[in-house]
């Protein structure tokens, strides 16, 4: 596989045709030739008289896109359920191109304008990208819930192994491996933070953990790694506690690597806080500004006003003088006790904690999506997103841990690159070469096919 390949050196970019191959089992560059820099490639081009054109174009997202648009046979699904049609361009058409389009194109790009860069013709098979009014038409009158259940049915049989086990957020029925929407009217109730009430199906949720304080004083050594795999740096307790007056089994869970996170934002507030609180001293020990005791009083308790800061953070006034440190005992607590942790309760008592932490983290990474892709939250928009949980959960069975953006911005950059010849009285002759992969982006490539 041959591609052209850009190395900057003191700020220029200069280019190599280098040609890939598997070495070991892995891609690796086996020859590269010297092309030279961007004038010298274009004037090659002119002079050459072999191509007339280069261009680059987007391939791998498009490719991973519309191949999960075919797999769930969204035209054919739509275009059985509208019926027959006289346009040139069908309503299932129409809806593909639109969720490709919320997938993938820049913030404002109009279709027809995403549509020539991308080259989405040769994807969807269309002579013309069809007027914006004519996409809204199609995609207003689609019999929402009768797409949305075909379609969800389609992507259980694409799941094929997912053991069945689904979850309602944000009423979106969603599978509990990958948080993938599907069709369905049974299942897990995903409870928002510290709204249990009595709930009358079965609910996964989270309590707040400063109103669980003996919880929260598990030691680490009752706490079992939950699975080395699906969460490294994980553990939890599993245990029953009365909340609101009702025997609920609650599973305390740390993670590592979020308690390393929580420690570095502390300590980047603290930074933040010890400089506000120093200028304020100097103000009262200058006495250029007559601050007055009051005033410094509610400025010292706005500016330590920040989660966590206030707890650890001891300030004492005076008249003209202001003096503070970190009480490192409190630091300690809060590091031993709340960073890392959450306190989820459920009424599962067959699910293992990494289910059960499964479907909590699902909420996140579905609202992540529903914000990105599905505002407005119409049919395209659920979707998009049915289309890019299939992606990532593919992507997942992989061993491939991607967050939708994540997964969406890599495929991304693996382009094409097109060389078109002059005409010599047929069509103009069209060569097209990847650009160099990573071998990460080669899996993603092989993934998706």
């Amino acid at each position: 596989m041959a591609s052209i390949v850009g190395k900057r050196v003191n700020g220029q970019t200069y280019y190599y045709l280098a040609r890939s191959g598997r070495v070991g089992g892995r891609p690796r560059i086996v020859e590269q030739e010297y092309l030279g820099d961007a004038e010298s490639v274009a004037e090659a081009v002119r002079s050459s008289g072999d191509v007339s054109r280069v261009r680059q174009r987007p391939y791998g997202d498009l490719v991973a896109v519309f191949g999960t648009l075919r797999a769930l046979d969204v035209a054919g699904v739509v275009d059985s359920l509208v019926g027959r049609q006289r346009a040139a361009v069908s309503v299932g058409q129409c809806l593909e191109l639109a969720v490709a389009h919320r997938l993938l194109a820049r913030t404002g790009e109009s279709v027809a304008a995403w549509w020539e860069e991308a080259a989405v013709r040769r994807h969807l098979r269309l002579r013309a990208v069809p007027p914006a009014s004519r996409l809204a038409r199609a995609v207003a009158a689609l019999p929402r819930a009768a797409v949305e259940a075909a379609v969800g049915s389609r992507a259980r049989d694409v799941l094929g192994s997912s053991d069945g086990r689904t979850l309602f957020v944000h009423d979106l029925c969603v599978t509990l491996d990958g948080a993938v929407p599907v069709s369905g009217v049974d299942g897990t109730v995903l409870l928002e933070s510290g709204a249990l009430g009595h709930p009358t199906r079965s609910f996964v949720g989270a309590l707040p953990i400063t109103d669980y304080p003996e919880l929260l004083a598990v030691r680490p050594r009752q706490r079992s790694v939950v699975d080395a795999t699906r969460f490294p740096g994980v553990t939890a307790f599993d245990t029953r506690a009365l909340v609101a007056g009702v025997d609920r089994r609650v599973i305390v869970v740390h993670s590592a690597n979020a308690a390393a996170a929580q420690t570095a934002t502390l300590e980047a507030e603290l930074t933040v806080v010890a400089r506000r609180l120093e200028r304020l001293a100097e103000l009262l020990e200058s006495g250029t500004i007559r601050v007055g005791r009051e005033k410094a009083a509610t400025d010292i308790a706005r500016i330590t006003r920040v989660r966590w800061v206030d707890r650890v953070v001891k300030t004492a006034l005076t008249s003209d003088s202001l003096t503070w440190s970190v009480d490192e005992a409190a630091r300690r607590r809060l590091t031993d006790e709340v960073f890392g942790k959450q306190l989820l309760i459920t009424d599962h008592a067959d699910w293992s904690v990494a289910d059960v932490l499964t479907a909590y983290r699902a909420r996140f990474r579905l609202e992540s999506t529903l914000r990105t892709f599905a505002e407005p939250r119409d049919a395209v928009g659920v979707l998009a997103v049915t289309v890019a949980h299939l992606m990532r959960h593919r992507a997942h069975q992989a061993g491939l841990d991607l967050s939708v953006q994540e997964l969406l911005s890599t495929l991304a950059g693996i382009t094409e690159t097109e060389l078109v010849s002059p005409s010599t009285g047929g069509r103009p002759r069209v060569r097209r070469m990847l650009n160099e992969l990573t071998p990460f982006q080669q899996v993603l490539l092989e993934i998706y096919n």
